[in-house]
């Protein structure tokens, strides 16, 4: 059972918020995110054991980009769905360095009770990077809900 917060070991607030939110709350902005969604990142990242990246806009370029909406996306940012599960703190997209997308994806599917993937209940497919989300949604009794783009 997870407390009330859960602060990641192997990301920092930036890595998961938006710019502008990270700018206006700081490390504060943890409170935008579902515990859940902080607990799975840090075990994806000790599951496989290679660098790991969300957002990227205070570290580098990755893939020829800065990345800065891969987790919380505030009500005022004009990408993607309405209701996105992003904009309640229970999503985020990321990237395995050598590790496909896709290879997670089936990892999950196989797995979907393991400690590691326990909270996540929809994930999205035919896409290079994984989202997942911690929706309100029954996995025990349909599965995890795979989504498309």
């Amino acid at each position: 059972m997870l407390d009330f917060i859960y602060i990641p070991t192997h990301f920092a607030v930036h890595e998961y918020v938006d710019p502008r939110t990270f700018t206006r709350f700081g490390n504060n902005a943890i409170m935008f995110m579902d515990p859940r969604v902080l607990y799975t990142i840090d075990r994806i990242r000790e599951r496989y054991g290679k660098p790991t990246y969300i957002n990227t806009y205070k570290l580098k370029k990755y893939r020829g980009k800065y990345l800065s909406y891969r987790g919380f996306r505030p009500a005022t940012y004009n990408g993607g769905a309405d209701y996105s599960q992003h904009r309640h703190g229970r999503a985020i997209d990321l990237n395995v360095v050598e590790v496909t997308a896709e290879q997670i994806r089936q990892d999950i599917l196989k797995n979907p009770w393991h400690e590691d993937f326990k909270y996540i209940t929809c994930i999205e497919a035919d896409v290079d990077w994984l989202h997942f989300d911690v929706r309100a949604h029954d996995k025990n009794r349909y599965g995890i809900l795979i989504v498309k783009p």
